[in-house]
């Protein structure tokens, strides 16, 4: 059974461009992850993808980034997600404002969506199914 993307319409929109999300990268079964939030579990921006939190940034983007930005950034490794973080405070000076200031776990499970295969630093994209709410299935660890 194909399941509906949350994005489909956005999706939609770039399909006859390019294959997004591209099927070939999404086996998997339950996974434990990490991703960057706010303290308060309730921040609209804890679980959105960066095209939704700032769409006209993506506007003059190729299709292939628009989609890429419709995917929720997540870590396969704690220490992956503490490196990038650490990375990305020094380059972007608002990150701790729009992207989050805590670190938080959880187990996403194919149900959930579909998933990239993870870098060497163990970054991956989530590309969430419709009706799904990631922000039950996650409790903060830690401050950043």
């Amino acid at each position: 059974m194909n399941k509906i993307y949350k994005y489909q319409t956005d999706f939609d929109e770039i399909k006859n461009v390019c294959n997004c999300p591209q099927s070939e990268y999404f086996e998997y079964s339950e996974k434990e992850s990490f991703r960057f939030v706010f303290s308060d579990n309730t921040h609209p921006n804890n679980f959105l993808p960066p095209a939704k939190i700032n769409p006209k940034r993506y506007l003059s983007k190729s299709e292939l980034e628009r989609c890429e930005a419709l995917g929720l950034s997540m870590y396969g490794k704690k220490s992956g997600a503490i490196h990038k973080f650490n990375d990305l405070i020094t380059t972007f000076k608002n990150f701790k404002k729009v992207i989050g200031t805590h670190i938080a776990i959880g187990i996403i499970e194919k149900e959930d969506g579909h998933i990239t295969d993870e870098d060497e630093i163990t970054h991956f994209d989530m590309y969430e199914f419709k009706d799904i709410d990631l922000s039950k299935k996650f409790n903060i660890i830690e401050e950043l």
